[in-house]
């Protein structure tokens, strides 16, 4: 759902982590950054990870636009609504 070269092979039915997380690649931002922040925590470090960080944030908007124009409005809003209802953990079935 972030823009990979398989994105015609997305079924909004089952979505995968991105029921969960709709951009995948976000959490791992933050779990990078905040990991190497801990042990690197001078200036230069705290600059180049919070620029990373930010720059996670601006960029959830303009995806989130794209794949609603893409994806349509309807569905858009289905993935959405899954994605908030979604357990952190999952339950065995």
């Amino acid at each position: 759902m972030v823009g990979g070269a398989r994105n015609g092979r997305f079924a909004p039915a089952h979505p995968g982590i991105v029921r969960i997380y709709r951009h995948a690649v976000f959490p791992a931002l933050t779990l990078w950054t905040g990991r190497h922040l801990q042990p690197n925590g001078d200036l230069p470090h705290a600059l180049l990870f919070g620029f990373v960080e930010t720059v996670r944030h601006a960029g959830r908007a303009p995806i989130n636009r794209r794949k609603r124009r893409e994806m349509g409005n309807d569905v858009w809003i289905d993935v959405n609504s899954k994605a908030a209802q979604a357990p952190l953990v999952a339950r065995p079935a």
